[in-house]
């Protein structure tokens, strides 16, 4: 029997046994303990979801991959073989999940070298992306306006502080020459006089525009009337003017206290006497509390925040460069009398964020797929088996069908208005209607697109036909990409982002992904707040872990972003000092409610970049993870996606391909690290993760969630090493969710006594529970891999133990296959083992196991002698011999 007869007979039987094992009743999953008045939304913990094994493991989030990869380590295959062919057979069981048709991050530990390893294939945005191709451009300001200057004291108490203008100018950038300068002064007049009512309209309520020795001063009193502060307009006289650039001196007394300075330029009136924001025109705010200079938007009175930076508070004189041209806008702050910097604080465009649920169906969301390029080369690096044997197996799945699940079921019904505008409805909803669970899916035009693969390789993918139809569907739905975005592609092999935890050193994933060091950040925050302290259920702990995920989730969107485009501070954010001065803006019983972005650069060398202010609408993306643990000790963790079930819901006709919407983990507002650029990957949450206790293999953890897998996989690592909880109840324990305040999000299982005690302190729940992430993980122990899926989808843990091995018939396959794989060069050299291998097993047979032993000793020494006459490769010798000799040793 060849290996691809075999894996058929073998995914046969498996799908008729797990059609019929699936349990679909929700009562038992319920713990009679808990009194929330909830229940999970998955089936309860199943006890094909944990398993033990000294010769291996495979976790994944479907029992069908689960045992595609378990019999590629029980025929030899290594962990990298296996996690290829789990990849496929997971693009067939789960394909709302991940696929070839998205990308992911790949981690390996070499049990022999002890390095730990990174294939980077996150997607690529086409060339003709641009960082504003997530704007609406058609909510801008267009229309010519002036120059307004507005100042605001919120201090109620407010009396006696000051604004100091040195020198305005501004220009009209589409005029030259004297032409050019549209407004200009210099405040040069007696102390005490008014601002020159020929450059400046003025009104006052509560504040004075004079002057003074230093220039123009603008003087807060106490509020007047029933205002609850002071503040002032001033309207320039001038032209009105489209594009126009703004320079300004500036200093304030008084850094720290609460008073605003806004700038407006094409800004037409004041939306009232009472305000300083005018009706339209953009606007620089500058903020002496927060230290922080915003770029704003305001159109028909609704105003909008497109950026920010912070500056050292100071009342040094500043000197600020304000320009609008076109839909670009532009901040730059320096210190007064010091050379002008050639960046930008500040570089972004005008308009208004299209929905999230646009973006993501839309061909611009779709980012250049880069998962077949970083199994090729795990493949090449690491493995030993060929893809097309491995991708055979999904071929026959494909085309057989599979058993709908709950999951996916659940998917597609809650998906079908995306899923019916492409080729995904024939598949999916056949004759308009959802498949539902226990249905059989099958999936033609995928099977013939694996089959050019397995037939011609992956350049059929990225240069062939497959290619060709995968940008023309792009570009059916308004995307940019071109046959040389796909045959441009590359993968990057990275170096793994370290840090320890309570004595712990664990590796996981470097930017793109900010899922590493936004993990260990939350680990030593913890580690600081000496959180596992507290009762792994108390009030205290959800309450710390909710506050240091506000810190980390600040750091994580001021500062991460593509490594090939941006400097991300590494270092500083993880720097013991950084992490103490984060911690002590915690407070032990009251929720902060401004939380800001830290300064990691104090820490290292660099400088802050822009802040750009994102729209919060992004829904958390879908994907998953699995993890492999071979006979020789080495580990696969492996984060694959599609981002959004079903990705952008665009399937490339014919082929079956399911594309992601990758490009949507951009921000839509330009400016910031993270804005979208030609060829650059969007910053990502994935976070495998290998951990090792004294230079050895602990543990292998990952989950999907778009940017909750970081707090799923940063839970259940303190909750295995902190609290010392096994794997699966560290899974199983409820998680928590917040980015920011004041909202968190929860599972079932956490009491309404400690939810109104996190109330009182400040924080808010979401309604009701929801499932967040789905982890698997593999821990070590003494030798044994105890492996557990979570019970938030239908995953599967297979522990390998000896006997999954020791056989002569096992044995003989390795041969075949050894064979099928060009590791066992001649047919006659194939008969020869074979016949011997049947001698044994006929003493075996017939309990004669003296003459058995004593022949499979012969065999061994066959080999030795096939060895040194190149008959057979060294990988097929140590292979074998290495079979026999366990079988040896079981047998004496």
């Amino acid at each position: 029997m060849n290996g691809k007869q075999k894996i058929l007979s073998i995914f046969t039987v498996l799908l008729l046994f797990f059609s019929a094992s699936i349990p679909v009743s929700l009562a038992d999953a319920v713990d009679p303990d808990d009194n929330t008045g909830y229940e999970p939304e998955n089936p309860g913990i199943l006890d094909e979801q944990t398993d033990e094994g000294d010769k291996g493991m495979v976790v994944t989030a479907h029992p069908l991959a689960s045992e595609v990869g378990a019999d590629v380590l029980r025929r030899g295959g290594n962990a990298v073989d296996a996690a290829v062919a789990i990849q496929f057979a997971l693009n067939v069981a789960e394909p709302m999940m991940s696929g070839i048709g998205g990308g992911g991050f790949f981690m390996y530990y070499d049990a022999q070298s002890e390095d730990v390893s990174i294939i980077n294939s996150r997607e690529r945005a086409p060339q003709g992306a641009t960082p504003d191709m997530f704007l609406d451009q058609e909510n801008v300001v267009t229309d010519p306006g002036k120059f307004h200057l507005g100042a605001i004291d919120m201090n109620p108490d407010g009396e006696d502080k000051q604004f100091h203008i040195g020198e305005v100018n501004v220009t009209d950038l589409e005029a030259s020459g004297e032409e050019a300068t549209v407004f200009d002064y210099g405040f040069a007049s007696e102390a005490g006089e008014p601002w020159d009512p020929s450059k400046f309209s003025i009104f006052e309520r509560g504040t004075t525009f004079q002057l003074d020795e230093d220039g123009g001063l603008i003087n807060f009193g106490p509020p007047t009337g029933s205002n609850s502060s002071s503040y002032g307009q001033t309207t320039a006289v001038m032209d009105e003017v489209e594009d126009s650039e703004l320079f300004i001196r500036y200093r304030t007394d008084d850094p720290g206290d609460d008073r605003r300075l806004r700038l407006w330029l094409r800004s037409d009136e004041y939306r009232s006497t009472g305000t300083t924001f005018v009706k339209n025109g953009y606007g620089v705010e500058i903020n002496t509390k927060t230290n922080q200079i915003s770029l704003i938007q305001s159109k028909d009175s609704t105003t909008s925040t497109l950026a920010t930076f912070s500056y050292d508070g100071t009342t040094d004189w500043q000197s600020l460069r304000f320009r609008v041209e076109g839909d670009e806008l532009k901040v730059r702050l320096w210190e007064d009398g010091a050379e002008e910097p050639e960046d930008w604080n500040i570089e972004t465009f005008a308009g208004s964020v299209i929905p999230f649920s646009e973006r993501v169906q839309s061909g611009t969301s779709v980012g250049v797929p880069g998962t077949l390029k970083g199994l090729e080369e795990a493949l090449d690096k690491w493995g030993t088996m060929e893809l097309g044997e491995l991708i055979q197996p999904s071929i026959d799945m494909a085309e057989q069908g599979v058993e709908v699940n709950w999951v996916l079921a659940n998917a597609i019904a809650n998906n079908q208005s995306k899923l019916e505008r492409t080729a995904a409805k024939d598949v999916f909803l056949p004759e308009g209607e959802p498949l539902e669970e226990g249905e059989i899916l099958v999936q033609e035009d995928l099977a013939k697109t694996f089959k050019l693969i397995r037939d011609q390789g992956i350049d059929v993918f990225y240069n062939g036909e497959i290619g060709e139809a995968l940008a023309e569907a792009v570009q059916e739905f308004d995307g940019s990409m071109v046959m040389e975005d796909l045959g441009d592609y590359d993968v990057t092999e990275d170096e793994a982002v370290w840090g320890d935890y309570l004595d712990y050193d664990i590796a996981s994933m470097p930017p793109p992904s900010s899922g590493g060091l936004t993990m260990l950040q939350l680990l030593k925050m913890f580690e600081q707040l000496d959180l596992t302290d507290h009762d792994v259920k108390s009030s205290e702990k959800y309450h710390f872990m909710a506050e240091a995920m506000h810190l980390a989730y600040a750091d994580r969107g001021a500062y991460m972003g593509d490594p090939e485009y941006v400097e991300v501070p590494r270092d500083g954010l993880l720097h013991q000092d950084y992490i103490a001065e984060r911690v002590e803006t915690i407070s032990p019983d009251r929720a902060n409610d401004n939380v800001q972005p830290g300064d990691p650069w104090e820490y290292q060398e660099g400088s802050a970049p822009t802040i750009a202010q994102q729209v919060d609408d992004k829904q958390e993306g879908q994907t998953t993870h699995y993890t492999v643990a071979d006979q020789w000790g080495n580990l696969v963790s492996n984060t694959t996606t599609i981002e959004q079930l079903f990705g952008s819901g665009i399937m490339v006709p014919e082929y079956g391909i399911v594309l992601n919407n990758e490009l949507t983990d951009f921000d839509a507002v330009p400016g910031g690290a993270n804005e979208v650029q030609p060829n650059k990957r969007p910053l990502s949450s994935m976070t495998p993760t290998i951990v090792l206790k004294d230079g050895e293999p602990f543990m292998t953890v990952g989950s999907p969630g778009g940017a909750t897998i970081i707090t799923s996989v940063t839970q259940t690592i303190a909750n295995v090493i902190g609290y010392g909880m096994s794997i699966k109840d560290a899974i199983e324990e409820p998680r928590i969710y917040s980015n920011s305040y004041p909202t968190i999000r929860w599972e079932y299982g956490i009491s309404d006594a400690v939810r109104q005690l996190l109330e009182e302190m400040g924080h808010a729940w979401e309604a009701s529970p929801t499932e967040i992430g789905n982890v698997n993980s593999i821990v070590l122990d003494e030798g044994i891999f105890i492996g557990a899926a979570d019970s938030t989808r239908e995953g599967t843990a297979i522990g390998l133990s000896a006997a999954d091995f020791l056989s002569i018939d096992g044995l003989k396959s390795r041969v075949e296959q050894l064979h099928a794989d060009d590791e066992i060069y001649e047919e006659h050299v194939v008969r020869l083992l074979l016949t011997h291998l049947t001698t044994v097993g006929h003493y075996e047979e017939n309990e004669k196991m003296d003459k058995a032993i004593k022949h499979l000793e012969g065999f061994k020494q066959l080999l030795d002698q096939l060895k040194a006459a190149d008959s057979i490769s060294e990988h097929a010798h140590e292979t074998l011999v290495s079979g026999a000799e366990e079988l040896l040793d079981m047998w004496q």
